[in-house]
């Protein structure tokens, strides 16, 4: 990812070792980032073949002319996608959040899936 990109946004992608008490450890990925519907909505998208199959072709059809909008989501952040800006939108509150350039979000997005498919895995068991 672009060094400007990630210090602009201030994301940083991490293996953290999480407890599970008497089953051990395990490897679970997970973003900091300084826009929170950002985080929030990253978080929720964990399986990199679900990002290549729903979220990345629609970015690249927006970015590419073959459609002007597109809307996807998560559980409780929805985005509208458009050739110059990505919005958020808080299912819960229902007010609108921060507009990122798409470029950026495509960039952020697929930063993500990369490091999501870096060993250690995801839920991966640690020693």
């Amino acid at each position: 990812m672009n060094k400007a990109i990630k210090n602009r946004y201030g994301i940083k992608f991490e293996n953290v070792i999480v407890e599970r008490g008497q089953f051990g450890k395990e490897i679970h990925k997970v973003v900091d980032v300084n826009i929170f519907s950002l985080g929030v909505f990253l978080m929720c998208w964990i399986k990199p073949d679900k990002i290549d199959q729903r979220l990345l072709p629609d970015i690249y059809d927006v970015l590419n002319g073959v459609s002007g909008l597109r809307e996807n989501g998560s559980p409780t952040i929805q985005i509208e996608i458009t050739r110059t800006e990505t919005v958020f939108y808080d299912n819960r509150a229902g007010y609108d959040w921060p507009r990122i350039p798409t470029t950026d979000f495509k960039e952020i997005i697929e930063a993500w899936r990369n490091f999501l498919l870096e060993p250690p895995l995801d839920r991966s068991e640690v020693d």
